[in-house]
């Protein structure tokens, strides 16, 4: 009887040393989510085509000297006051045509300014626009409380006027990033992510819509006056990146990405690189033309990883 005792001791003890351990792994916490997924990410102009120049006269005039100014952005979804701004310009080098069309019979071919139908290279300095460590989620990754990145630029098509001399358009550009950062902080910065994927997706889609229109409505009458400096504004097109991925990217295409109105540009998400064309020229904003009517340039842009 008392060997079995002994035994039913232990065996006691036995049980509460295993009650404890699995006590014990039941209140630890539980393992730290995965670190959030991030990449680089870059927006590219490649070429500028002349489609229709602005410079319809004859001489020295006939002929457009374009090139590009963009605002960039990025902003975080549920961060508040996360948007920040910077400008992507080479105003003091117009982009060069070299051996084109002659301007209008008038001068010989070879010259420098831009004629309908001629094609240049956007140099890096005027045209690139680089976000490092941009972050990103998928469907999974909502779970644990991480939102995803929006990174992107308002891209403007210029056109010098050599007669009364360019402005600081930069400058011009850059009094607009206050406006921007506004229009994103209320929006995109404000926003928080359902868990659920779908219901994600579409706020997404709804937010980004918002965004174009609140910030050009802000800026519109800039826009127009120039603030002041003599070259022609072609055209205004948003560049937009989304930081999603995987299903989650899925489910924002179907919720109606492609179909979001961004004043002629193009909204994406983070899947993989995409080449696009856009087109400058004018277009109606709130009843008001923005843009010259009698000019079209076209960009061939690249929004993918650097």
């Amino acid at each position: 009887m008392e060997r079995l005792g002994r035994r039913a001791r232990r065996l006691g003890a036995a049980a509460v040393a295993i009650g404890v351990v699995t006590a014990t792994l039941a209140c630890a916490a539980p393992p730290p989510p995965p670190p959030q997924s991030t990449a680089n990410w870059r927006i590219q102009a490649n070429t500028l085509t002349v489609v229709d120049d602005n410079n319809d006269c004859f001489g020295l005039c006939a002929a457009d000297e374009p090139y590009l100014v963009n605002l960039g952005f990025r902003v975080k979804f549920n961060s508040p006051n996360s948007a920040s701004t910077f400008v992507v310009d080479d105003v003091s080098n117009e982009l060069l045509c070299q051996g084109g069309p002659d301007n209008n019979g008038i001068l010989p071919g070879g010259t420098e300014s831009c004629n309908t139908g001629e094609t240049v290279s956007v140099p890096t300095a005027m045209g690139r626009l680089s976000f490092p460590n941009l972050k990103l989620v998928d469907v999974a990754d909502l779970a644990y409380g991480y939102t995803p990145e929006v990174a992107g630029a308002f891209t403007l098509a210029y056109e010098e006027d050599q007669v009364f001399g360019s402005g600081n358009v930069a400058d011009t550009v850059a009094s607009f990033a206050g406006a921007l950062r506004s229009a994103l902080n209320s929006t995109i910065a404000a926003g928080t992510l359902p868990a659920d994927g779908n219901a994600a997706a579409q706020l997404i889609v709804d937010v980004i819509g918002q965004v174009a229109a609140r910030f050009v409505g802000n800026t519109l009458l800039g826009l127009l006056s120039g603030l002041g400096n003599a070259d022609d504004l072609i055209g205004v097109a948003p560049l937009v990146v989304i930081g999603v991925t995987g299903t989650l990217a899925s489910l924002v295409s179907s919720a109606g990405l492609s179909s979001t109105a961004v004043l002629r540009g193009r909204v994406v998400t983070a899947g993989g690189a995409t080449t696009t064309n856009v087109t400058y020229t004018r277009q109606t904003i709130a009843g008001i033309g923005l843009g010259e009517a009698d000019t079209n340039y076209r960009v061939s842009w690249t929004l993918g990883p650097a």
